[in-house]
């Protein structure tokens, strides 16, 4: 497992946005900015098991689902199983 805690940032494919997530040592955060992830976002999320859930099109932090495009979906959850959390993934 690689040091916590870790940022990962990934275009969503939809305009400009970026979805930011960080993996801590007690929670899993993350959130959506309307372009680079400066300033404040736009949804954010969090959960405080490394536990994530994917669907075609989706990635699911808690109760919230962030949509990106498939590829972009799949280098995030690539890089959440690096972090150690676990991905469930889900056909819709």
């Amino acid at each position: 497992m690689n040091r916590l805690p870790a940022e990962g940032a990934f275009p969503t494919g939809a305009g400009n946005e970026t979805i930011v997530l960080m993996v801590c040592r007690g929670f899993l955060w993350a959130g959506r900015y309307a372009g680079t992830p400066k300033g404040a976002p736009i949804e954010v999320a969090a959960k405080t098991a490394h536990q994530v859930k994917a669907t075609p099109r989706h990635l699911h932090v808690g109760r919230s689902r962030f949509a990106l495009h498939p590829r972009a979906l799949k280098r995030a959850c690539r890089w959440l199983s690096r972090q150690g959390v676990t991905v469930k993934e889900q056909s819709p």
